[in-house]
């Protein structure tokens, strides 16, 4: 008997196939299983919809061949929603298999499905072993982890995990599943450790009813790069940026370059009232502070409460996110 194996259909197959409706994840809300269906149908990746929510579905086939004649196949749709968690390092996943199809030699065959987790602990719920009208009766399974730690100042570790089936024992297939990142920081969420999906890059909001000037001020810098100061022909300004913390002497440099343009362009700024302090942006806690040396920032002399706002809110948005010393964040520009 010769086995060909579990493959992923064609592309055109992934958008037609029928949308998986996923049981609830611990701490996602319905809407967030309810979008998956309709964000991640024709994504091979899946779908990050936050630091700290994944999920994916995928359709499966599988076969076995006697004298080169097809003896027995099963096709399904299978589904995955991930959900990682911002004060711990537990993991939570849902699985689901629906729309199944079996005949000949596999006709309500065993299905098993899996999730090794490199450098995960498997908690209570490992997964399900069942027979194909097992799986069409109740269609879900869960699994749980503990994602581990690493190494250096912020414990950083990442984790891998493929969803893997074995149908009857013998035909196994290793589905492309996603990574997460865990850590320990202890600068963010009081000390304590959580994990998080690094592809999904987090956007700061400008607020106009918190801090309207420094919003103005970012939201200027980033559309009319131009027309701010240092000025110079061809400016630009970038939008992603990169956090600094460990390296508190880049930090002070981006403050002291930004705070000698603000003297320069602004002068007297500092015996106004209300009180102005030298905003700049891209903010001196990131990679592209003012002291990088390409000149593409922006300095504006403005209202110090604001600016002082501004700046709690971008530690929260960093702590909600989990973004910690060289995470990738995006500022939003409107």
């Amino acid at each position: 008997m010769c086995r060909f194996p579990l493959r992923l259909l064609a592309l055109l197959t992934i958008i037609t196939a029928p949308l998986v409706v996923l049981p609830t994840a611990q701490a996602a809300s319905a809407a967030t299983v309810a979008s998956c269906a309709q964000q991640s149908a024709a994504n091979l990746r899946g779908w990050y919809k936050s630091r700290y929510e994944w999920c994916k579905i995928e359709p499966l086939s599988a076969g076995e061949r006697v004298d080169g004649k097809i003896v027995g196949t099963v096709s399904a749709v299978y589904a995955i929603a991930v959900t990682t968690n911002q004060k711990t390092r537990n993991v939570h996943v849902d699985f689901a298999i629906k729309s199944i199809k079996s005949t000949g030699t596999l006709a309500n065959t065993t299905l098993s499905v899996q999730l090794p987790c490199a450098g995960c602990t498997a908690g209570a719920a490992k997964g399900r072993t069942a027979t194909l009208s097992g799986w069409e009766r109740d269609s879900g399974t869960t699994f749980d982890f503990t994602g581990g730690l690493g190494t250096g100042q912020d414990k950083v570790a990442s984790h891998a995990f493929n969803p893997r089936f074995v149908l009857g024992g013998r035909l196994i297939y290793n589905a492309q599943g996603t990574s997460f990142r865990c850590d320990q920081a202890n600068y963010v969420t009081s000390k304590s450790s959580g994990c998080v999906f690094t592809q999904y890059i987090p956007r700061l909001p400008l607020s106009y009813t918190r801090w309207p000037q420094v919003a103005d001020h970012i939201s200027y810098a980033l559309n009319h790069p131009a027309g701010t100061v240092p000025a110079w022909r061809g400016k630009t300004i970038p939008s992603r940026l990169h956090r600094i913390y460990y390296d508190k002497r880049q930090r002070t440099k981006n403050r002291d370059a930004a705070i000698a343009t603000c003297n320069k362009e602004f002068p007297g700024y500092t015996k106004l009232t209300p009180k102005r302090d030298c905003d700049e942006f891209p903010f001196a806690t990131t990679r592209e502070g003012a002291a990088r040396g390409d000149l593409r920032y922006s300095a504006r002399a403005l209202n110090s409460g604001q600016n002082q706002l501004a700046g709690v809110d971008l530690n929260t948005f960093w702590l909600q996110n989990r973004v910690i010393d060289g995470d990738t964040f995006d500022v939003a520009f409107s």
